[in-house]
């Protein structure tokens, strides 16, 4: 049935596919030896079920089935029971991920710091592969966007109003003050000891300045004699060198600066 879907519903498929079976080992769901050769088909059958509906699958064969259909059937029954409640579980991650980032859209909107939206989403993507199996994910939201907010405002404290904004908006407006103080410490201290929330700025903050520097026009480059025509000699979507790429971003920052220090002494 896969060359009659088009790529992304493929790829979509087979992940989900791909989490069956591992999920099936890994809860143990033993099959004898002749009934092994099924355990993919069945997962191909469940992943179906799920995704019939949302992607417009076509109607699954059961013709040339691996096992005599009675027996298929009641491995098709253990197999859903075994594996619903990771279903459930994954499907509410995924949508949980989705809907954090509308949610950041609204709080951004509602904080009025649209040019910084970037940097939430960005944090929001990483949060994803940092706490994977964090209980609370809304918690967790209010816990990182209120961090930032701090940050980009260079205050210590959130004032009561947003916060009620930030918890109503997430859905979460009856959280007691005690826990969403855990989220907010537990977001500032991995932080401080990783950084992640730091590099985030500063990556976003660099590419922004490489940005303007690219789109400056040369016949405004020529200032006090300082040549600035900027234009990359690797191509970051191909292979990357690592090495290059450091330093070609060393001298774009180094010509930045020069800019700046000409802008500065024109406005002497």
């Amino acid at each position: 049935m896969m060359p009659t879907l088009e790529k992304p519903y493929a790829d979509l498929f087979l992940k989900k596919v791909d989490l069956l079976v591992r999920q099936s080992f890994q809860r143990e769901i033993v099959l004898r030896s002749k009934q092994e050769p099924a355990r993919i088909r069945l997962c191909i059958q469940i992943a179906h079920e799920r995704l019939s509906k949302k992607l417009s699958l076509p109607k699954l064969s059961m013709e040339k089935l691996p096992l005599p259909i009675k027996q298929y059937e009641g491995l098709l029954e253990q197999f859903r029971q075994e594996l619903a409640p990771y279903l459930k579980k994954y499907e509410d991650q995924e949508r949980d991920k989705n809907l954090s980032k509308e949610t950041i859209y609204k709080l951004c909107d509602k904080m009025k710091i649209h040019s910084k939206i970037n940097y939430f989403i960005q944090a929001l993507e990483e949060s994803h592969k940092r706490y994977p199996h964090v209980y609370d994910r809304k918690g967790l939201v209010a816990g990182i966007f209120i961090v930032m907010l701090l940050y980009l405002r260079g205050e210590q404290n959130i004032n009561r109003e947003d916060k009620e904004e930030i918890l109503f908006i997430l859905g979460i407006d009856h959280m007691k003050k005690k826990e969403l103080k855990y989220w907010i410490n537990f977001v500032k201290e991995d932080n401080d000891k990783y950084k992640w929330i730091d590099s985030i700025f500063e990556k976003i903050n660099e590419s922004m300045e490489i940005d303007t520097a690219m789109e400056i026009k040369p016949q405004r480059q020529a200032v006090s004699g300082v040549g600035m025509m900027i234009h990359p000699q690797i191509d970051f979507y191909g292979d990357k060198h690592y090495s290059e790429y450091l330093k070609w971003k060393k001298s774009i920052l180094e010509k930045i600066s020069l800019i700046k220090e000409s802008m500065n002494r024109i406005n002497e």
